[in-house]
């Protein structure tokens, strides 16, 4: 009974140390207010040959600015068979993603704020924190240095591709690969 009762005390002590402590019915558990928000989900998508198409309007797709040239901002366009528009995502070891254009740079949000409004942009890649990202099973593409979505004001050509708070209910922050 006692190798039993320690079995379970281990398992239980695993359980929290994994999933954290269990809600209650009297509401959520107790956790520290300032703790960092958690980490954005593994990534579900590898390959290459994507186009990225926005939640918004399933015509306009991620596309980058003409050119090889370090800085290239994202930007939506109708979708086309144009290179521009053709995007891989790695399988990092962290179960991240990288976004390489097809000119082999990165989709880069260094310099980039939540709610800023600026387009991201395309750099060598390094693989550094502002080159990770996830792309989750609800279309999300988050960077994980920020915690923020990539995102679109409007569909239509030219809108920035920027960093925006992560919301389940805006299709600008929505994106379906599709080959």
């Amino acid at each position: 009974m006692r190798k039993l009762m320690s079995g379970v005390v281990a398992a239980v002590t695993l359980a929290v140390l994994v999933f954290g402590p269990a809600a209650s019915a009297d509401g959520p558990p107790n956790t520290d207010a300032g703790a960092p928000p958690p980490p954005p989900p593994p990534t579900t998508a590898h390959g290459t040959n994507f186009q990225v198409k926005n939640g918004l309007d399933n015509s306009f797709c991620m596309d980058i600015a003409a050119g090889a040239t370090e800085g290239r901002s994202l930007t939506l366009s109708a979708c086309s068979a144009v290179a521009s528009q053709r995007w891989g995502f790695t399988w990092n070891s962290n179960e991240t993603n990288s976004v390489i254009d097809s000119q082999g740079m990165c989709v880069d949000a260094k310099g980039r704020h939540t709610g800023d409004g600026i387009a991201v942009v395309a750099n060598k890649c390094h693989h550094g924190e502002a080159q990770k990202f996830t792309y989750t099973s609800t279309g999300h593409i988050i960077d994980l240095k920020t915690k923020s979505c990539l995102s679109v004001p409007r569909a239509g050509a030219a809108a920035p591709v920027f960093l925006e708070a992560c919301d389940d209910t805006k299709k600008g922050q929505n994106w379906k690969l599709a080959q």
